[in-house]
């Protein structure tokens, strides 16, 4: 659960960086959202139940 929870904080994290550039400029949104995409996507990997 810890990782869980660390995984968490960072998608928090991660999502907040990607609030305080949306709008402003749009290098820094795609890198924002590139960001947001690919932590999301390490939480799937590592949490996600696997199907046999």
């Amino acid at each position: 659960m810890a990782g869980f929870k660390a995984a968490l904080a960072k998608l928090e994290q991660v999502a907040g960086a990607q609030a305080a550039v949306a709008g402003k400029d749009l290098d820094g949104v795609k890198a924002a959202v590139g960001a947001l995409g690919g932590t999301c996507k390490g939480c799937h990997d590592d949490f996600r139940l696997k199907k046999s």
